[in-house]
């Protein structure tokens, strides 16, 4: 058989890449062109981003939700992966109520797509500080490699 397959799982690479074609195909082929809102339209995208934003801020600052965020991140005590696999789930539990409310995926691909869309406003000050506060959430801290210096701390940043 001299059909290209993948070392590893014996996918036949031609039909692997005749479905992505398909797919591509499907979808238009090409990205669709930007949508243009009204100014009506902007103001009310903006005023249910803003009560989004707010309510998650809400539900991160609960105490008994900020007691499990900061647990889970002082469990992590710097390990990257164990950020990872515990602060991010506590963070995804907690707003995936919020953001179902708004139309986003109840899981951490909504919770992130919901602060993908808030960056989206960094000139709005509201939203880049609730967005700033969201983010701190799912970012773990400077992480330090063993044997590795420290990373310089930018004091001017934002």
């Amino acid at each position: 058989d001299a059909t290209p397959r993948s070392s590893m799982s014996g996918i036949d690479m031609n039909q692997a890449m005749a479905f992505l074609a398909a797919q591509q195909n499907q979808a238009g082929g090409a990205a669709a062109a930007p949508v243009v809102l009204t100014e009506e339209e902007k103001a009310e995208k903006r005023t249910q981003l803003v009560a989004a934003a707010k309510e998650a801020s809400e539900a991160l600052q609960q105490p008994e939700n900020a007691a499990k965020i900061l647990a889970a991140q002082t469990f992590a005590a710097g390990d990257m992966m164990k950020f990872f696999m515990m602060a991010i789930p506590v963070a995804v539990e907690i707003l995936s109520p919020v953001v179902a409310k708004h139309g986003y995926s109840a899981d951490q691909a909504g919770c992130m797509a919901l602060v993908a869309e808030l960056q989206k406003h960094k000139d709005d000050a509201e939203i880049k500080s609730m967005a700033d506060k969201i983010s701190k959430t799912f970012t773990p801290p400077p992480m330090q490699m063993p044997g590795m210096p420290a990373a310089p701390v930018d004091e001017g940043a934002d």
